[in-house]
């Protein structure tokens, strides 16, 4: 992960150019950062894959905790 996108291994089932959103569970179980990524370079090889997803537009923080619907 850096300043410009992901890299996910095994590579997710996107085609090139096809967005998705990529959901990261910060450390303390409390903050989930959403990021909105484009199917980027793919890479397969043998016995592996890898994908490079970069990121449109800024991530959301949202909190994990969720409510009761009554």
């Amino acid at each position: 992960m850096g300043g410009g996108g992901v890299c996910v291994s095994p590579a997710p089932k996107l085609k090139e150019g096809e967005t998705a959103l990529l959901r990261i569970v910060a450390s303390d179980s409390r903050t989930v950062f959403q990021y909105q990524v484009k199917g980027g370079w793919t890479w397969r090889g043998e016995s592996a894959s890898q994908m490079g997803l970069p990121f449109v537009g800024p991530p959301r923080e949202l909190p994990t905790q969720t409510q009761t619907v009554r």
